[in-house]
């Protein structure tokens, strides 16, 4: 479904991406969009502390193959914690910022030390999809270091999603039947 670009930076974060719906459809030629929603989840899985002021999201916004919505207007951004916001700067980017300056994320419990493992979900919610299958990539662009006063450096992870024509989805109810 969704897999990890393989020209990632090496991130201090750990990221995944899920899809709701799980199968992700392009709309189709003529009518309304399809809406789906992406769900980020970060944590550490380091075994120092990670502290990051700012995460920046990329979505792909047009109506080709390579994109995944037709327009970034009308997507509702949610974070949990609530000590996050999320706000669009235009179109294809938002922002995810801790309400305290920077997030402090602990030390995963796999980690030999054992301690809370804080997380960050990201919801983006009513994403209308754009009308060509293809493959499109969301970015997540992380400012993060590993002390409080070290500046944060930037890194990149991305995500491929697959947007089926509507043609699989009919070919396999009609194998089904």
């Amino acid at each position: 479904m969704n897999s990890p670009s393989p020209t990632d930076e090496q991130t201090l974060l750990t990221y995944t991406l899920a899809t709701v719906p799980d199968q992700v459809y392009a709309s189709p030629p003529d009518g309304e969009l399809s809406l789906c929603d992406l769900l980020i989840t970060v944590t550490n899985h380091r075994t120092e502390p990670v502290y990051c002021p700012l995460l920046t999201i990329r979505l792909p916004v047009g109506a080709g193959a390579r994109q995944l919505v037709a327009s970034g207007s009308g997507i509702t951004p949610l974070a949990t914690p609530a000590t996050w916001s999320v706000v669009a700067l235009q179109e294809d980017v938002l922002i995810a910022v801790p309400h305290d300056g920077t997030a402090r994320f602990t030390p995963s419990e796999h980690a030999p030390r054992q301690t809370v493992t804080p997380s960050l979900a990201i919801e983006l919610k009513g994403l209308r999809i754009s009308r060509e299958p293809g493959t499109a990539v969301v970015e997540v662009a992380e400012s993060a270091a590993t002390t409080p006063d070290g500046p944060p450096l930037g890194r990149t992870h991305s995500f491929e999603i697959i947007k089926r024509g509507l043609g699989l989805a009919t070919a396999g109810l009609a194998e089904e039947v």
